[in-house]
């Protein structure tokens, strides 16, 4: 675990919900969660996941830099998690 990097009571949230998939937009140029961040909690959560990165980008501004491909990458997300929902039989 990357304690030293990401908040300790991010971490736990998501160690809590290791059932539910999670979409992650990581923005290229952030300084309140770095790259690095992003990529040890991605890396430390065990549930169906998908991590995008957006290039030249500031924090919470993913959609504003390149609002196609959020979309894109959303839908498709949700679309894959509604598909395995039915095909296990909980939807």
């Amino acid at each position: 675990m990357t304690k030293d990097i990401v908040p300790q009571g991010f971490t736990l949230g998501l160690a809590l919900v290791d059932f539910l998939p999670v979409l992650f937009f990581g923005a290229g140029d952030d300084s309140v969660n770095p790259v690095n961040s992003v990529r040890a909690v991605y890396d430390d959560i065990r549930t169906p996941k998908h991590l995008v990165m957006v290039d030249k980008c500031e924090h919470n501004m993913c959609y504003d830099r390149a609002p196609a491909a959020y979309e894109r990458e959303t839908r498709q997300f949700v679309e894959k998690c509604v598909v395995r929902l039915v095909s296990t039989g909980k939807m």
